[in-house]
């Protein structure tokens, strides 16, 4: 934040420095929209964060909250499920969390700013408790949709990587878990359920 504050302050020292006030006012204008709609969503996610009853968790969401900040990422949290997985180990739902959430906002990158969304659901219904990430970004081809759980599968342009969803699956299996995952339109959806026990 400090590095993109330093951004900003020389770009309206240059207008200002040309004398071109009116282009220095309307940015100035538009910085202070940002920072209203950013604290708005400061403190809707703080409520939600309350109510994540895991501390590593809930640790983890607010680090994803501040990534999704500064890329310009709106991140929307939606969290009903009272028990919040608690049969699962920790380590094995921070594991599911975190790969998702890294995949989501590195795919999401690739958008114009003003499309640029996570969805981030957690609930549960009378027979299973569900995890559902939503985001924009590129689409999955439907004949590679298959092979996104083999390792060294990867969507970067470097070729680096290839774990994450290895490691997703795995977990979710551990816990006879189910995955089903859409990609289309420009949109990539995973949802990973439990049934109740």
């Amino acid at each position: 934040m400090k590095h993109d504050s330093l951004n900003h302050y020389t770009a309206i020292n240059g207008f200002l420095k040309k004398e071109l006030h009116h282009h220095a006012k309307e940015y100035v204008e538009q910085l202070l929209q940002e920072t209203v709609i950013i604290e708005r969503t400061a403190d809707t996610s703080s409520q939600v964060l309350e109510r994540i009853k895991n501390p590593a968790v809930s640790s983890l969401l607010q680090s994803k909250m501040v990534v999704c900040l500064a890329e310009r990422i709106t991140l929307t949290m939606n969290i009903n499920d009272l028990s919040q997985f608690s049969q699962m180990k920790t380590f094995d739902l921070i594991k599911i969390l975190g790969n998702l959430l890294d995949n989501a906002i590195r795919a999401t990158s690739y958008e114009l700013e003003e499309n640029r969304y996570i969805i981030l659901e957690w609930g549960q219904s009378e027979r299973e408790h569900y995890l559902y990430i939503e985001n924009s970004g590129p689409t999955i081809p439907e004949t590679k949709l298959k092979d996104i759980y083999d390792v060294g599968y990867t969507t970067k342009k470097s070729g680096e990587g290839g774990l994450g969803l290895t490691i997703v699956k795995t977990v979710t299996d551990r816990y006879s878990g189910k995955i089903l995952v859409r990609s289309a339109d420009g949109v990539t959806s995973f949802r990973i359920s439990f049934a109740n026990r």
